[in-house]
């Protein structure tokens, strides 16, 4: 059914793609690994596989990730919801996965001894998270917008959803401070700067997770027969 529904389900997208996706990561992390478990890998095995295999694949996979993060935003857009068009959506779903991502990244930088990339992501991860949330801020939880959607989602999530909304910005204010927090003691001291930083990324995502939430909860739109 899955594949059957490939040319008008962007569902169907998201589960085709995603699920090649994981499977492609995991023979890239494979490959990429493969210096450390080497030795038990047999001759004719090692012979077969190119030095620059690992780094092939990782390079087709990011895009197939790229796609399967898209489909997974164009099954909510796709409904013609005034509150989930196309920027709002796109941005929160690609703003979390980019968050993430350079949070998660930078842990594992500083735990590796590559201290001043460590720094440089987290700084990024820290202002783009900021950046996120304070244009959420201005369309859905705050501002003075005369948009009619707007005010009814937003008298939503303030009337009905507040605790989701302090765990959002628990999730926000932690994110930030033990990612800027592990960037200032990156060079003093990398494993546990890596630490903060990883659980810095969760906390951030964790925040994302209840803003995403509200996102879906507090959609508001036309039930009258005849209308979009």
């Amino acid at each position: 059914r899955v594949f059957l529904g490939l040319r008008t389900s962007w569902l169907s997208r998201e589960a085709v793609i995603l699920g090649k996706y994981m499977g492609m990561l995991s023979a890239a992390v494979g490959l990429l690994w493969m210096p450390v478990f080497a030795d038990y890998v047999p001759e004719f095995v090692k012979d077969l596989i190119p030095g620059w295999a690992g780094s092939a694949t990782l390079a087709f996979t990011i895009p197939v990730g790229i796609a399967g993060l898209y489909s997974s935003a164009m099954i909510y857009i796709a409904t013609k919801r005034v509150l989930w068009r196309t920027p709002r959506t796109l941005i929160r779903f690609f703003g979390t996965a980019v968050v993430a991502g350079l949070a998660g990244t930078a842990s594992i930088a500083s735990m590796t001894g590559h201290t001043s990339s460590a720094v440089l992501l987290g700084v990024m991860a820290a202002s783009t998270l900021i950046a996120k949330f304070v244009w959420e801020y201005r369309v859905h939880f705050g501002g003075n917008s005369q948009d009619d959607w707007d005010r009814r989602s937003r008298r939503i999530v303030r009337e009905h959803l507040s605790v989701w909304l302090h765990c959002r910005v628990v999730g926000f204010s932690l994110g930030v401070m033990l990612i800027v927090l592990g960037c200032v003691l990156a060079f003093a001291s990398p494993v546990i700067a890596g630490i903060l930083l990883g659980i810095g990324a969760l906390a951030a995502v964790i925040g994302d997770s209840f803003e995403r939430l509200m996102y879906f909860s507090s959609v508001v739109y036309d039930r009258m027969p005849g209308t979009l």
